[in-house]
């Protein structure tokens, strides 16, 4: 987090795509980890946009930033449960799509346990 935190908030050359950039990146690194990808709400704009202007203060205090990522990484997983659970209990109620899509999922993953 502090290469990402570094990158987004010292060294990023463009003038436009700053914050797409740095949660871009925040989010490869939150994938490496093994966690989800985050957004930020425009609920929690403000916030993000705070947290930000903090840690750019005071480049040894990313409190804020941290807490805030991981509330809404701490989102993202409720809401990837909440859809696997509702696509489990889509199981067997004549959703084509879902039995299409299920069927394809497996197939990818016995391919890739046999490489």
């Amino acid at each position: 987090m502090d290469i990402a935190s570094s990158y987004r908030l010292k060294s990023h050359p463009f003038r436009d795509s700053n914050g797409r950039t740095g949660r871009l990146l925040m989010n490869l690194l939150l994938l490496k980890a093994g966690f989800p990808i985050v957004t930020i709400s425009n609920e929690k704009r403000q916030a993000y946009i705070e947290s930000l202007v903090q840690a750019r203060i005071s480049q040894d205090d990313l409190t804020g930033l941290l807490n805030l990522v991981c509330e809404a990484a701490h989102e993202s997983l409720v809401e990837t449960l909440s859809v696997v659970a509702s696509a489990a209990d889509s199981r067997g109620k004549g959703l084509a799509f879902y039995g299409e899509m299920t069927a394809f999922l497996e197939l990818k993953s016995a391919e890739t346990d046999s490489i």
